[in-house]
């Protein structure tokens, strides 16, 4: 579970780190932090995972301890740094209502906004701050790499950037271990496949984008009938019938590899 907790966390580093750049200890972040405040396990960790990384990398000290602060109800400043810098959180949904969103960028500075939930439900939203504060404001998500994201990535904004400057999702190939965990099953070889006794729990890593090019060569390569993420050779190496020493580490190996 710890490897688990920390792969859950790595897109919201990996996301702060881009929106971040050269000079991230002076600028001003949004995190919206989406299900945080209501217990949405994956929301909190990722959230909590951008925080750290604001703490540690950049010189960031918030009001109260980071996982009180990722999960906390209200809008507003959680944390500033040495360096003239600013965290302000978002917590909770949109559900087409994006006022109160644009009432609490009023009057802020804003460089950066890092989403966990997509970037597209309140896209207008900032859009419209870029123009009130006469600057570009970079996005990042955490979402899927799907056809409305691709579109923010080549829609320029009025200072020519991408609306979407950062993607993190996941665009493997879920079929393949499914496939594997359920032939072994039903050919007599489920308990190998079990971790301590209990029904396994795998995840695949995330795949980042920061360009429409980064884009479109990971959305082709998983949809390529040429590139396999999986080849045959590898699924055949941890089904039982064919391989009778593998085990449960070589097919969470299997199961978790990276694909880009």
């Amino acid at each position: 579970m710890v490897l688990q907790k920390r792969m859950k966390k790595k897109a919201g580093v990996e996301m702060i780190k881009k929106l971040a750049g050269e000079n991230g200890s002076s600028k001003n972040y949004v995190i919206v932090s989406g299900g945080s405040n209501l217990e949405n396990y994956m929301h909190l960790t990722r959230t909590i995972g951008m925080l750290e990384t604001l703490e540690s990398d950049y010189g960031f000290k918030f009001d109260k301890d980071i996982k009180t602060v990722a999960s906390q109800n209200e809008v507003g400043i959680i944390g500033t740094s040495s360096e003239g810098g600013s965290v302000l959180i978002y917590p909770g949904y949109f559900r087409n209502n994006i006022d109160e969103f644009k009432q609490a960028l009023e009057g802020k500075d804003v460089d950066a906004v890092a989403t966990v939930i997509p970037a597209s439900d309140f896209m207008e939203a900032i859009t419209a701050h870029e123009t009130t504060q006469n600057k570009d404001i970079e996005v990042g998500t955490i979402d899927c790499f799907g056809e409305t994201n691709k579109e923010l990535f080549e829609t320029k904004d009025s200072f020519g950037n991408s609306k979407l400057n950062f993607l993190a999702g996941k665009e493997g190939a879920m079929g393949a271990p499914a496939f594997v965990g359920l032939l072994n099953s039903i050919t007599g070889h489920e308990d190998v496949f079990r971790e301590d006794g209990n029904a396994y729990n795998l995840h695949q890593n995330f795949v980042y984008a920061d360009s429409i090019e980064q884009f479109n060569e990971i959305k082709t390569q998983s949809e390529s009938i040429y590139k396999n993420a999986y080849s045959t050779d590898e699924i055949m190496n941890v089904l039982s019938v064919y391989n009778s020493s593998t085990n449960f580490d070589t097919f969470k190996k299997f199961a978790e590899k990276d694909l880009y």
